[in-house]
């Protein structure tokens, strides 16, 4: 799932003479725009993150324009990210680039980081992840699907939904339409599933109206982070 952006993206090409980014760099690029990105204490990414970037690491990302370095030689050190940087980081969270090797422990860290900011910018402009996946869900399906499924799930109250009694609900809509939703919405965590207990009880129109996922038939669903 894409994460939203918060602010209004410029006409550009990916840098292609920066795409082969390092892990180093990708902790360093990420920790400083979970600081907000200005004058970022090199201390505060150490004491954050346990971020520990090599003198060459710092060099290439600088001459490459991607942040403002000030201090060293004795100095303490501050980070500001530019523009070019900041798009980036763009890339780097869509996916639009890949850092080379595998992610460490410092990178979770980074990434729970910018996670907490993206919330929090969600918050801001009154507006909630859930909000966004519905709003990409509804952007990609038919207008009123996403809003129907959770509108129903919604009435229920808490209370476990049967997918023959949703699908009934929902008709006209084609079922892989509505498995799709279910789908994005059960990756979100906005939903839960369950099977059948009593395999042996479900009816024919029951089994026609489960939905596979992972492997498993669930013939249930209900408003609700999934566990």
């Amino acid at each position: 799932m894409r994460e939203p952006v918060f602010y209004l993206p410029c006409e550009r090409n990916l840098m292609s003479d920066f795409t082969n980014v390092t892990i180093p760099e990708y902790n360093l690029l990420i920790g400083v725009a979970a600081l907000d990105g200005n004058e970022v204490p090199n201390k505060e990414l150490v004491e954050r993150f346990g971020l520990k970037t090599r003198p060459q690491e710092r060099q290439r990302i600088k001459d490459a324009k991607k942040l403002l370095i000030d201090g060293g030689q004795g100095h303490p050190l501050y980070y500001t990210l530019t523009d070019p940087g900041w798009d980036l980081v763009d890339d780097l969270l869509n996916g639009d680039v890949v850092p080379k090797g595998s992610l460490t422990g410092r990178s979770a860290r980074v990434l729970h980081a910018i996670t907490q900011t993206l919330a929090a910018a969600n918050r801001a402009n009154g507006s909630s992840i859930a909000g966004v996946v519905l709003t990409r869900i509804k952007d990609d399906t038919t207008p009123d699907a996403a809003d129907e499924v959770v509108n129903i799930l919604d009435a229920a109250d808490g209370d476990w939904v049967p997918l023959q009694e949703l699908r009934s609900e929902l008709a006209p809509i084609d079922k892989d339409e509505i498995d799709a939703v279910l789908t994005e919405l059960f990756e979100a965590g906005i939903v839960q599933v369950a099977p059948e207990e009593n395999r042996a009880s479900v009816t024919p129109e029951q089994h026609d109206a489960g939905w596979f996922l992972g492997g498993t038939k669930v013939h249930y669903v209900m408003k609700g982070r999934n566990v």
